[in-house]
């Protein structure tokens, strides 16, 4: 919200998101904006065409049209960087803009992972825990460019990247149906 000439809030649009057509089911997440030169970070000005410091975040979008395969982690790699991954004894690289899908081990609590940037020719690991994966039927792993307010604390070709991971679970079986209760006076 951004406030007009008498200080009363005005709702101002954040995001502006194209739904393919014929889209029937998808996943939409917003992220805060940190892009300055990105179209969708643009602040708009108010009805008065005044843009202010105070102007609500603007955000960018991820739509998500497909389905997940069960058991699986998709990893998509939404930053600027080329990302290299090693979950347990797998390695794989993954393009800006592209995505893998990684079997989840069955009965796994969590398995091994690593993450690493490529940065001027020579990677560079941001992130080295064990990934949580108890009980979930599929994950998303999100890889974005982290917030630009980070940069000035990120030491020099280090990599600024962020990972949003969202886990579906199960979906509830229903209840076996029982047939009608009986009784007897015995």
């Amino acid at each position: 919200m951004v406030a007009d000439k008498d200080g009363k809030p005005v709702k101002q649009v954040a995001c502006t998101v194209p739904i393919p057509a014929g889209m029937e089911q998808g996943l939409l997440i917003l992220l805060p904006g940190d892009d300055t030169k990105a179209a969708s970070r643009r602040v708009l000005p108010n009805q008065f065409g005044f843009v202010s410091d105070t102007a609500p975040l603007i955000y960018n979008y991820i739509w998500l049209e497909t389905a997940r395969p069960s058991g699986a982690i998709e990893f998509l790699n939404m930053s600027s960087l080329p990302i290299a991954l090693q979950i347990e004894q797998r390695q794989l690289t993954i393009d800006p803009q592209a995505k893998a899908q990684v079997p989840l081990i069955a009965g796994a609590k969590r398995m091994t992972f690593k993450a690493a940037a490529q940065i001027d020719g020579r990677w560079r690991i941001f992130a080295s825990n064990p990934l949580c994966t108890r009980g979930p039927d599929r994950m998303l792993v999100i890889l974005r460019d982290g917030p630009a307010a980070l940069n000035a604390i990120t030491p020099v070709g280090e990599p600024n990247i962020s990972m949003i991971s969202i886990f579906e679970w199960p979906l509830p079986q229903p209840a076996p149906e029982i047939g009608p209760m009986l009784s007897s006076n015995r």
